[in-house]
């Protein structure tokens, strides 16, 4: 997925569409104007045009609907929720952290599909309600309602990612270790993909739908994401119990900003490589220098170029406590320095880069 852009907040949550929603809408305003104009064809196209596009609208607010229940949750629960990704195969809620127990995360699970089948179920109640003539009303609301439906029962199939696997997983949690279930949930999750994706190939092969090349895709991005869990918990397997003090390099000095660069080098290099080094400016520390921060100064003017005019300033998101664990640590939003500087008693005492964290995961 693309970077995006951002939609808004709601709850402190931020909103993010993926560039590749705007296909999705393109797909569902294009579908429900072809069903729109068969149920109606004495409307005129402009109208049915923005009845798709209010039919679209509607289905994307019910997939963000869909994860603010799972994101709203996870807040009350605790858990930090970095945003919501909406993107061509539905929504995603990128929660920071896990959650420390089986019933929260059993609830969080099926928070979502329980929204969508609430909102499915409402859909079709004012479809049936509405004035006898109002055709496209009637259509709309049993369509996305029935598409709401649809959406709950399948996030609720037993694999992991969908919620239906975490759901599995908090119930195996409840009697075995939270490592072991997570292993069955992903196995599920692998297997119900390759299921889908074969179901694809039916459709597309045997029955000549075009809907197979969709389910393909449906299955073929269930199976990464699962792959995705394995590897992630085989990466918290690593490192679980470590903290940012057990993998940093420790320092116990630094250089002030006005100290050369020539000096820097001569104090910090060591062999060909100058390794990151706090910089003071006005007794506290302010920054950091490294191998990428001097790489543009000629050798031959490093004597008269200083440290503070070269360094990579530092913000509240480049400092940590190093008794952090390492795995909240790697949940942080991304440092704006790529350096970060551990700190204990209020004093820095060591350097986290990609190096260190290299070296670990290596082991």
């Amino acid at each position: 997925m693309t970077r995006g852009f951002r939609l808004g907040r709601v709850g402190g949550i931020e909103i993010v569409a993926d560039s590749s929603l705007l296909l999705l809408a393109l797909l569902l305003v294009g579908s429900l104007y072809v069903d729109l104009r068969r149920v109606s064809p004495g409307s005129t196209p402009e109208s049915l045009l923005v009845a798709g596009a209010l039919g679209g609208g509607l289905f994307i607010a019910s997939v963000l609907a869909h994860e603010l229940s799972h994101s709203l949750l996870a807040q009350r629960r605790g858990l930090p929720v970095r945003r919501i990704r909406l993107f061509i195969f539905g929504g995603l809620s990128e929660i920071e952290r896990e959650a420390e127990n089986p019933g929260d995360e059993f609830q969080i699970a099926v928070a979502g599909p329980a929204a969508s089948a609430l909102i499915g179920l409402g859909l079709i109640g004012v479809g049936a309600v509405v004035p006898a003539g109002w055709v496209i009303a009637q259509r709309l609301g049993s369509v996305l309602g029935i598409v709401n439906l649809v959406l709950a029962a399948f996030n609720l199939l037993p694999g992991f990612p969908l919620d239906g696997g975490r759901a599995l997983r908090a119930l195996l949690w409840r009697r075995w270790e939270r490592q072991r279930a997570t292993r069955i949930a992903i196995a599920a999750g692998r297997t119900m993909a390759l299921v889908i994706v074969g179901l694809g190939v039916w459709l597309l092969v045997s029955r000549r739908d075009l809907g197979g090349l969709w389910t393909i895709g449906v299955g073929w991005f269930l199976h990464q994401a699962a792959v995705g869990a394995a590897a992630r918990e085989r990466l918290l397997a690593t490192i679980e119990g470590l903290t940012v003090g057990d993998v940093m390099r420790a320092v116990t000095e630094t250089i002030p900003a006005e100290a050369s660069i020539a000096e820097l080098v001569a104090l910090h290099q060591v062999g060909p490589v100058l390794r990151a080094v706090p910089v003071v400016v006005d007794g506290r520390v302010r920054g950091v220098v490294g191998e990428s921060d001097i790489s543009a100064v000629a050798p031959g003017d490093r004597a008269l170029v200083t440290v503070g005019e070269v360094m990579t300033g530092i913000g509240p998101r480049d400092v940590v406590p190093a008794e952090e664990s390492i795995e909240d640590f790697l949940g942080r939003p991304a440092a704006p320095a790529r350096t970060v500087l551990a700190t204990a008693s209020g004093r820095v005492v060591g350097i986290v880069t990609a190096r260190e964290l290299a070296f670990v995961f290596d082991e």
